[in-house]
């Protein structure tokens, strides 16, 4: 399931609130979650202390058309 409320999570309750019911609702049915847009710090860390696995958003980088050397 991808989460698509991450700009500014970290300073919206009503986002949290709804981060909180998707990622029970994701638990329950056995989905990893992603929240994408991710652009600031803040909004990274929120991601993880409510528990999401996958991540992505401009503040890891911006699309390439080459592979990121990993």
């Amino acid at each position: 399931m991808t989460v698509r409320t991450s700009r500014f999570v970290d300073q919206d309750g009503d986002k949290q609130l709804f981060i909180e019911r998707a990622l029970k609702t994701a638990s329950n049915l056995g989905i990893k979650t992603l929240a994408e847009g991710i652009e600031r710090k803040e909004e990274y860390e929120y991601c993880l202390a409510a528990g999401i696995p996958l991540v992505q958003g401009y503040y890891f980088g911006k699309p390439s058309a080459e592979p990121a050397a990993g």
